[in-house]
């Protein structure tokens, strides 16, 4: 049995897994390239996997098309071009510009890791929004403060996909709130609090599991 070579806890390779990574191996110019079979366990591949999505910390960083300050969710350390997003949907730049012949003899991920520095990315990935320059993700987002991953949401700040959400605070993975704030998991709540799978209800304060309650403690 392998040992991850991240956490050294030992995982399992099932023959099930070796014809997969055999089937799926694949075969360029008449050669099959196989993939090898993992070095880390399936909890360290998933980390590494999500690794790519920074949410929670934001950077200052400059625009490659205009020079100006933006901000943006990749660090200064990162070496990577940054877009702004009011330039990355213009035609000043052309991403074809950044193509380049792959080159069989080197590694896949060496090559990628050359063009991913070369291409422009946009600075933060914040679309068909007003005054929410800090909520990375978000979407059709308003007056948002840390909103990130926010659809479809008003006036919501430090929360984590509030959607279709109105003036709440401290609230994640939510639908539907108005006025409420440290509400998780929780649908259709107005002016509640410290909710937990809570769904169409209202005045609710350190509720879990209540469905269509109005004005309960504790419940």
């Amino acid at each position: 049995m392998p040992v991850c070579q991240k956490c050294t806890f030992p995982f399992e390779i099932r023959v099930e897994d070796t014809v997969f990574y055999e089937k799926v191996s694949p075969i360029i110019n008449g050669v099959k390239y196989h993939i090898p079979e993992p070095t880390l366990c399936p909890d360290c591949r998933q980390q590494r996997r999500l690794a790519f999505r920074n949410e929670r910390k934001l950077y200052k960083g400059i625009c490659c098309v205009t020079g100006e300050s933006v901000v943006t969710v990749y660090k200064p350390e990162n070496l990577k071009k940054i877009c702004s997003i009011k330039k990355w949907w213009t035609d000043e730049w052309d991403a074809l510009e950044y193509g380049k012949p792959f080159d069989f003899s080197r590694s896949f991920f060496d090559q990628f890791s050359e063009v991913q520095k070369m291409v422009p990315h946009m600075s933060l990935m914040v679309t068909h929004s007003e005054n929410s320059s800090y909520s990375p993700y978000a979407v059709y987002a308003k007056n948002c403060y840390f909103g990130i991953s926010c659809v479809e949401s008003e006036d919501v700040h430090y929360s984590l996909q509030a959607n279709k959400s109105t003036d709440c605070v401290d609230c994640s993975f939510c639908t539907g709130l108005e006025l409420c704030y440290e509400c998780l998991h929780c649908i259709g709540l107005f002016d509640s609090q410290n909710c937990q799978n809570c769904v169409n209800g209202s005045g609710l304060q350190f509720c879990m599991d209540c469905r269509g309650c109005h004005d309960c403690l504790g419940c």
